[in-house]
């Protein structure tokens, strides 16, 4: 996220072969994002029980407003979960997690993955990987598509986002720059 906002090479930042001028536009982002109210959470494995238990705590203490889950695919089974198949206990996630989103009264967004079919062009809701529960529970599903190339120092890939679904609006595509090197999205224009 901070590579991100201060425009900095992640790879630099991982490598520690960072330039002077990286270290102030970073220390300036993280001074910027201190103001943000930015909680993670990140265990190695949790169970939907666990992540209901923390998103009802940090919502009473702090106020949260979006819980994000990445991703939908590690959240750990519970005890009565693990004698299910994968797409049984994937569609047991998904359904608690939008029950989850509507007891606390705020959005949910969870990541997954896509099945191996999707590197056969582009994504479409079909290759939501393990079960077609996440797109009958989903209020909205976006996909990313961008094209495979060879990314030089200063380059950016073309990048579709894919509304595949919205219930409540219209479906379609927003034009976006992938800057793979500073992780993040821009305008596509």
């Amino acid at each position: 996220m901070l590579c991100g906002r201060a425009l900095v090479d992640s790879r630099a930042l991982r490598s520690r072969r960072l330039g002077p001028n990286d270290r102030e536009r970073l220390v300036d982002a993280t001074i910027a994002a201190g103001d943000l109210a930015l909680r993670v959470w990140a265990p190695s494995m949790a169970t939907l029980a666990d992540i209901r238990a923390v998103a009802r705590q940090t919502k009473r203490q702090y106020g949260l407003r979006l819980l994000v889950v990445d991703y939908i695919g590690i959240v750990r089974p519970s005890a009565d979960e693990r004698k299910l198949q994968p797409h049984e206990r994937i569609s047991a996630v998904s359904a608690g997690l939008k029950a989850l989103a509507k007891e606390l009264d705020m959005p949910v967004i969870a990541c997954c993955q896509l099945n191996r079919e999707a590197g056969d062009g582009e994504p479409k809701l079909s290759h939501l990987r393990d079960s077609g529960a996440i797109e009958q529970d989903a209020d909205i599903v976006l996909l990313l598509d961008h094209e495979q190339a060879e990314v030089n120092e200063t380059d950016w890939r073309p990048c579709k986002l894919i509304v595949a679904k919205h219930r409540h609006g219209e479906t379609g595509d927003v034009r976006l720059r992938w800057h793979p090197r500073e992780t993040r999205f821009s305008d596509g224009q």
